[in-house]
């Protein structure tokens, strides 16, 4: 059962017998904060509204009154590419409480070699996820804590009280042959960048994306992608979580669809085998000059496998920079001293449902121009 309410009436601190699932996008990022009950919070990935420059998931915590400091217990960065990372640094110095999860790729002497680069780099901060790094590994050896580091079918948290329902959170990737290869391409980047300094490159490290399955009981269990891509090789991707088995018989009511709801995401055994029939799927666009995730195939493609789909904002109104007439802009750089453009609401989807009845209806909210 669903129930879904559009609405902007001001949300309150679920109750401590609730899930709640929010997702937030597309400022600069996406993000998942999850309450798995009795004032348990998770933070997957960050996402900072670009004009106010702080993460979405902190202004909502202190919004419903949640103390980041003491109830975040865990922050999880699914990988280092920038629209998931940026402002995670700022979620780790304020959570204080929280274990900070990460791929096991990024413990590799390769990655270690290229926050070390940066560190003294005369380039600047502005490199591509690794400055984010850098700052929370140093945010970390001040406290004396290590990372946790996820690889496929690790247990990453779990937390067991009396007379509750047990949480648990599993990594279902990287593989051991996606964090190889990963490592395999920092090794190529590494020797071009000592001989040519510049903004260190990102490679692509969707391969290396932390999907995560999360159980509240036996009877909550959800998949969030990341952006983990499909290749068909058995050893990689989607097809190397399926072909393990490892969520058993269990299925999951929510999906967070991987990459934005891109076709190079889609696996069909996923929904076949790990998802039940009809689940409450959610998404966030994503665009970069003319091109746009999800695009209208893909919209289609995922409305047929299910009727439950939400997604933070429609992809046509995240920003797009038309070039001004010569004449407008000119009169505006004569009578204005600074022109900023104005920015897209972050989307924002809540669900929520009450964890000791399995049979209660999930309520849906959504707000900020998510449908």
């Amino acid at each position: 059962m669903m129930k879904t309410l559009n609405h902007e009436c001001p949300l309150i601190r679920p109750e401590e017998s609730e899930i709640e699932i929010s997702i937030f996008g597309p400022g600069y990022g996406e993000c998942v904060v999850l309450h798995l009950g009795y004032g348990r919070w998770i933070i997957i990935d960050s996402c900072v509204d670009r004009g106010k420059k702080y993460p979405e998931a902190l202004r909502y915590l202190k919004s419903i009154n949640v103390d980041p400091s003491k109830e975040v217990l865990a922050i999880v960065a699914t990988h280092w590419h920038d629209d998931h990372i940026k402002g995670l640094s700022t979620i780790v110095e304020e959570c204080k409480s929280a274990v900070f999860i990460c791929s096991v790729a990024i413990k590799k002497k390769e990655f270690l070699e290229l926050i070390e680069m940066n560190r003294v780099s005369a380039i600047g901060d502005n490199q591509s996820g690794i400055s984010e790094f850098l700052s929370i590994f140093d945010i970390l050896t001040e406290r004396n804590k290590r990372p946790k580091f996820a690889i496929a079918e690790r247990q990453l948290w779990t937390s067991k009280l009396p007379g509750m329902s047990d949480c648990e959170i599993y990594a279902l990737s990287p593989s051991d042959f996606e964090v190889d290869k990963a490592i395999k391409q920092l090794a190529k980047i590494i020797p071009d960048i000592l001989s040519n300094p510049r903004r260190i490159p990102c490679p692509d490290q969707n391969d290396t994306s932390v999907v995560i399955w999360a159980k509240v009981g036996s009877e909550n269990i959800f998949l969030f992608g990341a952006d983990l891509e499909e290749k068909g090789n058995n050893d990689t991707g989607w097809s190397a979580i399926v072909s393990s088995g490892f969520y058993s018989t269990d299925l999951a009511y929510i999906h967070k669809i991987p990459h934005h709801g891109s076709h190079n995401a889609h696996y069909m055994p996923v929904w076949e085998r790990m998802l039940c029939p009809n689940p409450i799927s959610v998404l966030t666009p994503w665009t970069r000059g003319n091109n746009r995730l999800p695009s209208d195939i893909d919209l289609g493609r995922l409305s047929k496998l299910t009727s439950k789909l939400f997604i933070t904002a429609s992809p046509d109104t995240v920003r797009k920079r038309k070039r001004k007439d010569v004449l407008i802009s000119r009169f505006i750089n004569k009578y204005t001293k600074y022109i900023r453009y104005a920015e897209p609401a972050c989307g924002h989807i809540v669900l929520r449902k009450g964890i000791k009845d399995a049979h209660s209806e999930w309520k849906v909210s959504l707000r900020d121009g998510a449908l």
